[in-house]
Order: structure tokens, then C-alpha cells, then sequence
């Protein structure tokens, strides 16, 4: 029955079928999924290629719930395999809900490492699925950007993939924590940095080692964003797309923390960064100052002001910075216009 009805004219139909299917794979995933069966589930896969895009999104949907049950009778790999780069290709779809629908999708096969798993080839796969995923930070629809956002942090926060160089046994120390750190290589030379930063339990200051760890994870977790302006050749003007894409997320602490991103622009070698570094990390910087200040969206001007230790911080360290930057016309312009998000009368 179901092969048939599956490609059915009617649109209604299709849909329904797909929805039907999802139930199916709940309570029966021995019969649907299992390798001895004949793959039932193939069915699906050609639905994501419809030319309706309700049918794209219930496909979506209905997939979901099939990689979720990742038990005995999981997605055979050889449909992961067959139907990855399709699924890749969906978050770029016209329609914005198949776009979300198709993150939510690659968040769960992610998080369960199933890329990797379905290919010999699975690391390079992986890497070529982060960047086609990683321009959509900088699409223009909120929703789409945050979406996205949500697969990376999945994808970023898994246990270490790619090769690194600091020791045999792939760990750095820093002052009574333990940072654990990979780099990925893009395929246009530019990397791709993860790490997870560990306190020591036998530490005597952790207080003190715990800003360490902080500050390290902000500066890595800011090399790679600055590395996405690099890679996709963006401007400065992107620079609040990424800060919006990741506002809902506090484990990138480096797009929440606007003091940090101040002490780099004030230190003597900025950071070692570029002068475009600079100009992205300056857009950065100011639009995260924006954001504490009240801004909810992309394009929204806050009606009120930094907190009181905020605002006093801004006061003893903007000084600093539009003076360092006075001869460059753009970033002290960016600059000085925060001082409007500062409550002068406390």
C-alpha cells in the first residue's frame, strides 16, 4: 500500500503518508528499518526531493523520529549515506520552515555522530557539511541563522574529531585546567579550532583558573568565528548576522562577552589579530554592547542602558579605545556611538 500511495498525485496524500510513516517507525522499526525487511524506509528518501514543500517538511519530520529511535533497529547507514548531501541541501531550500526543519534534522544525526559513522570517508564529509551549514549563520533570516546556529554548537561540542598538535595526548595545560583541543583544516587552508576546557579539582585558586579557562575557550571560540569571515569572504557588516545567530546560546560565551572582546582591543598586540580581524572583532564588539544594552533583534536600537557595572566598565575602558583607534574614521566612529547605551547620571 504504502509504496504506492507514496507517490500519489495529490500533494494531501503524500503527506499523509509520510506522517503515517513516522508512527510506523515508532512502534514497528522491525519491520520498517530493519536490513532483512528490504529498507522500507528507502520510500521516504525520495520524498525529499518533492516538488511540494509541505511534503519536504512532514519528510523532515518524519526522518527525525527515524534517527531518533537509534536502537537496535537504527537508520541503516546506507540510507545516511545515499541521502546526506540532499539533506545538506535542504537547509538551503526556498521555503524557510523546510530550511529549519532540515537543521533540526542534521542536529539530531549530529549529535549521534552518524555522519561520520556512515562513510569511510566520514571526517571529510563532516567538514564539507560544516561549511556549507556555517554560511547560513549569515543568512538574512533570524530564524535561519539561529537554526543553523544550534547544529554547529552541536557539532563543535562533541568530543574532540580532527587532529592537533599541542601533545601526544592531545591536551594543553594552562595554570590548573586542562584544555583539550582539535583543529579542523578547511578545504581553502583555513581552520577550524574545538576545544573543552576542564578545571583541575585539587586547584587552591579556582576562582582565578576558572577566568583562565573562560578567557581560553573565548579566544579559540573567537578564532573560529573570524575564520567564517575569512573563509566566506565577509565583511564587518556580518558581524551582527553571527552575534544574533548565536544571542539564544551561552556556550559561546566569546559572542557574550563584550568586556573580553574590549581588553583584546586593548591590549598592546590586539590579539595578534589582522586589520580586518580588527574591523570584524570592532562590529563584533559593538553590536554585543548593543545587545546587553537591550536589543532583541538584528535591527532593533535599545531604549535602555548597560547595568550599572557594565556601564561603568564602559566608562573606564571606551576612552582608551577611541583614542587608539582615532585614526581610523570607521572604527571610532563604531566606537563612540556607545556611548549612547551608557547611563551618564549613575
Amino acid at each position: 500500500f504504502f509504496m504506492h500511495r507514496q507517490r500519489d498525485i495529490a500533494e494531501e496524500i503524500r503527506i499523509e503518508t509520510s506522517k503515517a510513516f513516522a508512527d510506523w517507525i515508532k512502534y514497528c522499526p522491525e519491520i520498517f528499518m530493519a536490513n532483512e525487511t528490504g529498507l522500507r524506509i528507502r520510500y521516504i528518501g525520495a520524498h525529499l526531493c518533492d516538488e511540494h514543500y509541505k511534503v519536504r517538511i512532514q519528510t523532515l519530520k518524519t526522518l527525525n523520529v527515524a534517527y531518533k529511535n537509534d536502537g537496535h533497529f537504527s537508520v541503516p547507514t546506507i540510507f545516511t549515506q545515499q541521502w546526506m548531501e540532499r539533506m545538506v541541501d535542504l537547509t538551503r531550500d526556498r521555503h524557510e520552515k523546510v530550511t529549519v526543519e532540515a537543521c533540526k534534522l542534521l542536529k539530531t544525526i549530529s549529535f549521534l555522530d552518524l555522519t561520520r559513522r556512515a562513510s569511510n570517508d566520514g571526517e571529510n564529509t563532516e567538514r564539507r557539511n560544516f561549511t556549507k551549514l556555517s554560511k547560513l549563520l549569515f543568512a538574512e533570516e533570524s530564524t535561519i541563522r539561529r537554526s543553523v546556529a544550534e547544529v554547529v554548537i552541536t557539532i563543535l561540542n562533541r568530543e574532540p574529531i580532527f587532529s592537533a598538535d599541542d601533545d601526544a595526548n592531545n591536551n594543553r595545560r594552562i595554570r590548573g585546567a586542562s584544555v583539550t583541543k582539535s583543529t579542523t583544516v578547511n578545504t581553502d587552508g583555513t581552520t577550524i579550532t574545538t576545544s573543552n576546557v576542564a578545571l583541575d579539582s585539587d586547584t587552591d585558586d579556582d576562582n582565578e583558573v576558572q577566568e583562565i579557562a573562560v578567557e581560553e575557550q573565548n579566544k579559540i571560540q573567537l578564532s573560529n568565528l573570524l575564520n567564517l569571515f575569512k573563509e566566506f569572504k565577509l565583511g564587518p557588516a556580518y558581524a551582527p548576522h553571527l552575534v544574533d545567530a548565536f544571542e539564544p546560546y551561552d556556550e559561546v560565551s566569546a559572542l557574550h562577552d563584550f568586556k573580553y572582546l574590549a581588553n583584546g582591543l586593548a591590549s598592546p598586540d590586539l590579539n595578534d589579530w589582522t586589520a580586518q580581524e580588527v574591523d570584524v572583532v570592532v562590529a563584533i564588539f559593538a553590536d554585543i554592547v548593543r545587545r546587553a544594552a537591550g536589543a532583541k533583534d538584528l535591527h532593533d536600537e535599545p531604549k535602555g542602558f548597560l547595568n550599572t557595572d557594565d556601564g561603568h566598565f564602559m566608562l573606564n575602558r571606551l576612552p582608551d579605545l577611541i583614542l587608539r583607534f582615532q585614526g581610523d574614521v570607521k572604527r571610532a566612529t563604531q566606537l563612540a556611538k556607545l556611548v549612547r547605551y551608557i547611563d551618564l547620571n549613575t
